[in-house]
């Protein structure tokens, strides 16, 4: 009689199904492991991602706002008691009159170099002008607008420039005028890991193609950009520092001339410094709320806002000195 040995004999069908369905659980836990870390991972690229943009934002505006009403005390004009006088009416329009202008929910109008229709709760446009120090040749001083284009081409300089050769020094400083705004009511669409993501973007123009180019994007991933202007005030008591408190730019024109260290300031020349604030997003689909519920966040005027959507949005916010004060003598 043959005695069958079990030590060679075969899995039977049901420790089969047991062993393959561990299998399934260790694959599939690895599988949600990997994703898991893969979203979250995504998820931190894009809140690092947001944070750069904010930061990049204020930085770069921070020093537009440092630029600001700046005149090369090295090129001082004949028969210009004041630089006061070279900002008035250089274009023949108010804006550019001072080195800060700005509409408050409104794009400027190319048409009239005015603040368009205000909309309550629309991005701020923040204008900076200035002049150009080309002392030293080439494209030096700021010669290139936030376009990249030389302000030399622009017509308010016809008469201000040499030959329109950037590498020769100009006659007199070149007056420049960038404009910063939020792209409002159109969005930019932009293709983030398969899906389709609009967001703002930040927005500038020259002078240089005033009235023929359209504003030029800078870069995306915001959803607001506010702006405020600390204007300063008359002292209380001889001898102090005047008082300095922020107001929206419909409301700078309102607020009167005051005299100054025996200059009369007209309400804009008045802003001492200027508050800017961002905020930004992640390029996150915008279909679904996330199982955590919506994200919160405050806004630039302090306001709790939920989102409807999975973008995580942040909030950016500094003061920065408006450095030329355009009182200055030569």
């Amino acid at each position: 009689m043959t005695r069958i040995s079990f030590k060679h004999r075969g899995l039977s069908l049901i420790e089969l199904l047991v062993a393959m369905g561990l299998s399934l659980v260790i694959v599939g836990a690895a599988a949600y492991l990997y994703l898991a870390t893969r979203e979250n991972q995504s998820k931190l690229d894009q809140s690092a991602d947001a944070s750069e943009v904010g930061n990049y934002v204020l930085r770069m505006l921070g020093r537009e706002v440092a630029n600001a009403g700046f005149y090369p005390s090295a090129s001082a004009e004949a028969g210009l008691p004041n630089v006061l006088n070279v900002y008035s009416n250089i274009t023949s329009f108010a804006a550019y009159d001072q080195g800060i202008f700005g509409c408050d929910g409104a794009p400027f109008d190319w048409a009239t170099r005015t603040c368009g229709a205000r909309v309550a709760g629309a991005p701020d446009t923040l204008v900076i002008a200035y002049f150009t120090s080309d002392a030293f040749g080439g494209r030096g001083g700021q010669r290139n607008d936030c376009e990249g284009e030389d302000v030399a081409t622009a017509t308010v300089n016809a008469t201000r420039v040499n030959n329109g050769t950037s590498s020769i020094a100009p006659g007199r400083p070149l007056f420049a005028a960038n404009h910063y705004t939020l792209q409002n009511g159109t969005s930019t669409s932009m293709t983030f890991e398969g899906r389709t993501v609009t967001t703002r973007s930040l927005l500038c123009k020259g002078l240089a193609t005033a009235g023929t180019d359209p504003y030029r994007r800078i870069i995306a991933g915001l959803d607001d950009f506010q702006v405020l202007y600390g204007v300063s005030g008359a002292p209380a008591t001889a001898g102090e520092a005047p008082p300095v408190r922020f107001v929206r730019a419909d409301e700078v024109a309102g607020l009167g001339s005051l005299e100054v260290d025996g200059v009369t300031l007209a309400p804009w020349r008045r802003v001492v410094s200027v508050r800017l604030c961002v905020v930004s997003r992640t390029f996150e689909t915008a279909n679904a709320v996330s199982s955590g519920g919506p994200q919160e966040w405050q806004d630039c005027d302090g306001t709790l806002q939920s989102a409807t959507d999975r973008s995580l949005r942040k909030t950016y916010a500094q003061v920065f000195s408006v450095r030329n004060h355009l009182n200055a003598t030569y």
